[in-house]
């Protein structure tokens, strides 16, 4: 087993327990960072499995897209 598959397997825990814990959370901007995380843990396993432009791509827009859905949820809800 190399270096690759432990990244794989441990991004893989990150993602589906960051995953998971989006519907159980209580907060709307932890649940979005959560939502994040789980992102960009996806991404990178897309970078892990040679495929540089969706992995980029996903990591790129699902961040900024989380951070302005949060901003806004703070404005919103508070």
């Amino acid at each position: 087993m190399g270096l690759t598959d432990v990244a794989f397997l441990a991004l893989s825990g990150v993602a589906i327990v960051s995953g998971w814990r989006v519907f159980v959370t209580d907060s709307m901007v932890r649940a979005s960072f959560l939502l994040m995380i789980s992102f960009i843990a996806v991404g990178l396993i897309m970078l892990l499995l040679s495929a540089p432009y969706i992995g980029l791509a996903t990591v790129f827009m699902m961040a900024v897209e989380m951070m302005v859905m949060a901003l806004f949820m703070v404005m919103f809800m508070m």
